[in-house]
């Protein structure tokens, strides 16, 4: 949740001053959580067994509705 509401504010405030640079920030910071929750799910699948299934059943930044 930490990582999606820094998202939201982030696109939400790149889109409302309208500036493209901001958006450019914001997908960059998109890219770092992307790439830092790869690594933290490898780790978290090293020491949790059962986290593969939680894994499969939850969505990255938002929940998996179907």
């Amino acid at each position: 949740p930490i990582y999606t509401g820094i998202l939201c504010v982030v696109f939400g405030y790149g889109l409302y001053i309208g500036s493209i640079f901001k958006l450019i920030i914001a997908t960059t910071i998109y890219m770092l959580f992307y790439f830092k929750t790869k690594y933290e799910e490898e780790k978290l699948q090293e020491f949790f067994e059962e986290y593969k299934v939680y894994k499969a059943t939850t969505g990255r930044f938002f929940p998996r509705i179907f």
